[in-house]
């Protein structure tokens, strides 16, 4: 369909840029395009990037969960906590639904949705280990504490150009 979402978005800079701020006199309203400029490049990159990012993601955060299931089901028997058992079984039925992107298309708002379920579960899974961390070290827990970290650092890698572009740090679009 044409303009596309990220020719509108361009035609939305450029005209900001060449007809409004020539007219505006004063510091402020130029200063707020600019932060409208800034917000304009945001929405570029996530249109450009967003749907990889999340298929990514999301990729990464289930292998995640699949090992912590696998975990906490074995120490949750072990030990007889019944709560560890109780989210294995909560991750396991998240796993089972399809991811979107096997199912032959990628909406973001979807795959949005799907990434916010599955970080819940994460957050979860860090709160049972911190709890389970007080009665005594497991080291089958350790190492799934370790993927979560590196989870972490990779996200913020990941979602190092969305924020560049809110905080005025240009890129070419």
């Amino acid at each position: 369909m044409r303009p596309s979402i990220e020719e509108i978005l361009k035609g939305i800079k450029f005209t900001l840029k060449e007809v409004i701020v020539p007219d505006l006199r004063s510091p402020w309203p130029q200063w707020m395009v600019e932060q409208i400029d800034y917000f304009i490049d945001h929405l570029i990159i996530r249109y450009q990037e967003e749907p990889q990012m999340l298929m990514d993601e999301n990729r990464e955060l289930r292998e995640i969960l699949s090992e912590a299931d696998r975990v906490f089901r074995a120490v949750g028997i072990d030990r007889n906590d019944a709560s560890l058992v109780r989210l294995a079984d909560e991750i396991n039925e998240q796993l089972k639904a399809q991811p979107h992107e096997e199912v032959g298309y990628n909406p973001v708002p979807f795959m949005q949705e799907e990434n916010n379920i599955l970080k819940s579960k994460v957050c979860e899974s860090i709160k049972a280990m911190e709890r389970a961390k007080e009665e005594g070290k497991i080291p089958s827990l350790n190492a799934v504490r370790v993927k979560i970290r590196d989870y972490i650092k990779r996200q913020v890698k990941r979602e190092g150009p969305f924020m560049h572009s809110l905080f005025g740090v240009k890129r070419d679009t």
